[in-house]
Order: C-alpha cells, then structure tokens, then sequence
C-alpha cells in the first residue's frame, strides 16, 4: 500500500495515476489475504508471541485501511 499512499496523499490530485492506484490497491488485497489466512493459525505475526514483527506489519496495515479505496470485503 506504500507506492498507493504516495500516489492518494503525497501526490497532487491532477497528477494521481488512478489505474495505478487500482492495480497497487489489488496487489495489496492479495498480499493481505496471505497475511490474513497466517494470522488465522496464530495470533502474532512470528506465532503467539508480540515480536518487533508485528509493529511494521501493523502500521502498514493501519495505514492502509486510513486510505480512501474501495476494498474487498473478507467472509470470516
């Protein structure tokens, strides 16, 4: 979702490449969903123990959700 939030909140809006945005949106929602079905099986990022892992995966991930994109919705 990096190279999205540049283009949505660090880029002028008459310079936004918005098929960009999409096709970056799209990569990361399939990106997710593998991090989303490994998290299923713990509750950490590394197994059941908080570890530094978390808190770059969770920034990204807060972040992301802070950005103005449609995005898919997940059955759980």
């Amino acid at each position: 979702m990096r190279d999205a939030f540049i283009q949505l909140v660090r880029t002028v809006p008459e310079k936004r490449d918005q098929a960009r945005v999409a096709a970056l949106t799209s990569a990361s929602e399939r990106l997710i969903a593998i991090l989303d079905g490994h998290l299923a099986e713990r509750d950490y990022v590394t197994g059941n123990a908080f570890t530094m892992g978390d808190i770059p995966v969770g920034l990204q991930i807060h972040r992301g959700f802070g950005m103005p994109v449609s995005r898919a919705t997940t059955k759980r």
